[in-house]
């Protein structure tokens, strides 16, 4: 006997009951595995250092039988599968700039979109302060520009906070 599987949404579980039942005889059941291929919706957070070791969740689908993540090219340090829709991984060590996030399972891989970006940022560049002198009582506004000040905590004038 041969049978067309029903189509199941991508969200779905990746194991179900097939059951064969005849009149009079009764049924027979077995279970059965449908691949499921991962997505990936988010990111959290979104970037992070070039050393790696940043703990970040991937939220999306299909996260059942994780056997890797990427990022790029390069697996992730550590991944903890939370449940079929959330990993949390320790990314790698990576070239600053932006990558595709690549969640691996038996059902396949998930598919490169721009909810997978991760971004690994440089540390923050001063290249100017304007004006270049001020009173030493303080009190002076002082413009601060550069780069990669995402995340700015604090900032020190010499060794005196701002």
């Amino acid at each position: 006997m041969q049978q067309q599987a029903p189509h199941r949404p991508a969200w779905s579980a990746a194991l179900f009951s097939v059951v064969v039942m005849i009149a009079c005889l009764g049924a027979s059941a077995a279970p059965m595995g449908a691949a499921v291929t991962p997505r990936v919706a988010a990111v959290v957070p979104a970037s992070g250092p070039p050393r790696g070791g940043a703990t970040i969740t991937i939220q999306g689908s299909g996260f059942t039988g994780v056997e890797r993540v990427l990022f790029g090219t390069i697996a992730a340090r550590s991944v903890k599968v939370l449940s079929p829709r959330s990993i949390q991984v320790l990314t790698p060590a990576h070239a600053a700039g932006s990558v595709h996030v690549k969640v691996v399972t038996g059902g396949g891989s998930s598919p490169a979109t721009a909810q997978d970006r991760y971004a690994y940022v440089g540390p923050p560049a001063v290249t100017g302060l304007a004006p270049a002198i001020g009173s030493t009582a303080g009190g002076t506004v002082v413009q601060v520009t550069g780069e990669r000040f995402l995340g700015v905590r604090q900032v020190l004038l010499g060794e005196q906070p701002a």
